[in-house]
């Protein structure tokens, strides 16, 4: 049951993310700047146990419909390993694959404090692919990966007037 691991699949993402910009005009091509490097804080390993960590809680617990199912769950979390806010989405549409996978994310909670050196708040994504059929045929995948969440700067100053 071996899974690609976050690296893996960091690594993946961003070739293909390389690929679709040279492809569009918009890499290392005659005049144009380099494109800076997506960051991703899954590429040290304690960001890549602790999500591997996570996704065995996670696939533990995890009762999966029958069908052919991919659900993306989206959740911010806090340093201390609080919960934020959680965004599930289901291809094809599939209410009992997202509640299935909902409810997974949370019997696996409470979720470990953030590795030292973490962003304040990081996005966790796991992606829960399943097939399976009534008569125990089954295939099921669980991939994550952890992405700093970055707050855009207020455009107002400090309050404070500069010296001229």
């Amino acid at each position: 049951m071996p899974l690609y691991s976050g690296v893996a699949i960091t690594m993946l993402a961003l070739l293909l993310e390389f690929a679709i910009s040279s492809s569009t005009g918009h890499g290392c091509f005659a005049g144009e700047p380099a494109p800076k490097p997506r960051q991703s804080i899954n590429l040290t390993p304690a960001y890549t146990a602790y999500i591997n960590r996570l996704r065995g809680k996670v696939q533990n617990v995890w009762n999966y419909p029958d069908g052919k199912n991919q659900v993306v769950l989206q959740a911010t979390v806090g340093l201390d390993g609080s919960v934020g806010e959680v965004v599930l989405k289901s291809t094809p549409n599939n209410a009992d694959a997202e509640q299935a996978a909902s409810t997974a994310f949370a019997q696996a909670q409470p979720l470990e404090r953030l590795p030292a050196g973490s962003a304040p708040i990081v996005r966790v994504t796991l992606t829960f692919d399943s097939i399976a059929d009534p008569h125990g045929d089954s295939k099921i995948s669980l991939s994550g990966r952890l992405d700093p969440v970055t707050t855009p700067k207020s455009s107002e100053g400090d309050g404070q007037e500069q010296a001229h």
